[in-house]
């Protein structure tokens, strides 16, 4: 590992990744430099969060630093914020992002999950099956643990796995993966300032580096669209799909069927696991890939798969309630997010729609019109919230009853009151949280506490109003 002793680094972010950077390099000796474009000066002593940094040298954000540095180590939740280029001297000096960084700090191997949907999801899965087979892995990630903050423990690990987004591989020069893998690729509502094109050569970039003897694992629909866009893959490529039978594993009526080499024929039945829909099979897939990879037997992971259970806000169902299931997806943050919900939730008749979709988030310019008819099959009404009500209603008001509500929680009173049994009443946002909820994992608990607390029949007005003060946002209309 790298001598950092008395050292001198930039840190761009005071964010947790950031953060754990810093107090990393604090810990090894490291001269740590910090600046946040949300942090001023003044501010800094009094923010509990930066206590374990208290040794950092705070530096304005958007001022030419006067101290000489030999590395900037940048968080992506900061890039491209006015200022940052100037906070490089103009002399050459070292930069990456954290993903970089953390990726030559480890001293093991490193499994990439990458793509559009699913991340998290597909990481229980592997993470499941590689403990099976008696293999040590740690997830980090956005969501998970900041790569700085497991370093120290990948010496004891035989697999660091990595969930990616397109911000933390832009800031790549040698990341490299032994096993990449790429679920799928979709535009997404986060998308500023690029095309789709742009992102997916951003994602590409999670196995460029790799070496003739590495694997990436590929969703064959996505695999045609970089092949689309020409780019080289270096590694060995395995193919797999829910709906193309030419991958190299797919999926025919439940069953995960095998055409590779020295590992061919029925793998599992889905019916066995407790994950649900073409976009969990997609998961399973490309975590038995690995496992196949590592020599860990079928026996094992079937075993490991029987035990999972969707991740919450995560197709999570939640209750039960009058014959009426509610099933929280708030991790739905894009057109193919929802698309994959709804086709998971097969109708207990042909063509009867039986799900109460909310739905809505922040302003979105994505396409919704293509999800149309998927709708008219599946969904008996839809409640919308949030600024991208509108939009979403133009595009599905023809296809099933819209109604623009309040807020989230009038959204779930009234869903509650029309709802019959054998309905799935399912949130499933398909844009962008909004800001007043922080983040997924705060919708999703907002959901979920106020589903629980459900009486049979009807909402109970009482418990809808203690949760309106914390958790209220308005629609534009």
């Amino acid at each position: 590992m790298t001598d950092w002793k008395k050292r001198k680094i930039l840190v761009l972010g005071a964010r947790p990744r950031g953060l754990e950077t810093a107090r990393y390099l604090l810990d090894r000796g490291a001269e740590v430099y910090l600046s946040d474009p949300g942090i001023q000066l003044e501010e800094v002593s009094g923010l509990a969060r930066l206590k374990e940094v208290a040794n950092a040298q705070w530096l304005p954000w958007g001022k030419p630093i006067e101290t000489t540095v030999e590395m900037v180590i940048q968080d992506p939740s900061v890039q491209g914020y006015p200022g940052c280029s100037r906070m490089l001297s103009e002399e050459e000096v070292v930069a990456m992002g954290e993903l970089e960084f953390g990726y030559r700090e480890s001293q093991c191997f490193n499994i990439a999950i990458a793509g559009s949907n699913g991340k998290s999801s597909a990481a229980a899965c592997l993470k499941a099956i590689m403990e099976s087979g008696q293999r040590k892995t740690m997830v980090a990630g956005p969501e998970d643990a900041p790569i700085a903050g497991v370093i120290s423990q990948t010496r004891q690990l035989d697999f660091l796995t990595l969930k990616l987004s397109p911000e933390q591989l832009q800031q790549t020069t040698f990341f490299r993966p032994s096993i990449a893998l790429l679920l799928n690729l979709a535009p997404h509502p986060d998308m500023v300032g690029d095309s789709f094109d742009d992102v997916c050569r951003q994602i590409a970039r999670s196995f460029a580096n790799q070496q003739a003897h590495d694997w990436l694992i590929i969703q064959s629909e996505a695999l045609a669209r970089l092949q689309s866009l020409g780019i080289d893959i270096p590694g060995k490529v395995i193919s797999f799909s829910a709906q193309n039978r030419r991958a190299d594993v797919f999926m025919d009526r439940g069953l995960l069927i095998s055409r590779v080499n020295g590992w061919l024929g029925p793998l599992f039945n889905m019916a066995e696991c407790p994950l649900q829909g073409e976009h969990h099979a997609e998961n399973v897939m490309a975590a038995m890939l690995v496992g196949h990879i590592l020599k860990i037997s079928v026996e094992s992971m079937k075993q490991a798969l029987k035990q999972l259970h969707p991740l919450p806000s995560c197709g999570e169902r939640l209750r039960e309630l009058d014959g009426v299931t509610y099933i929280n997806d708030a991790s739905a943050s894009n057109p193919l997010a929802l698309e994959c919900s709804l086709r998971a939730l097969k109708p207990p008749k042909p063509n009867e729609p039986h799900v109460w979709l909310i739905a809505g988030g922040d302003v979105s310019s994505l396409d919704y019109h293509q999800l149309g008819p998927l709708i008219s099959h599946r969904v008996k009404g839809v409640f919308l919230i949030g600024p991208a009500s509108k939009h979403l209603r133009a595009a599905w008001s023809l296809f099933a009853p819209c109604q623009i509500s309040e807020d989230l929680l009038k959204a779930c009173e009234a869903v509650s009151r029309k709802a019959l049994p054998h309905d799935v009443v399912l949130l499933s946002p398909a844009c962008s949280t909004l800001e007043s909820f922080q983040s997924v994992d705060r919708l999703g608990e907002l959901f979920r506490k106020v589903v629980s607390d459900l009486s049979p029949s009807r909402a109970s007005d009482d418990t809808l109003h203690g949760h309106r003060q914390s958790a209220v946002f308005h629609s534009t209309e």
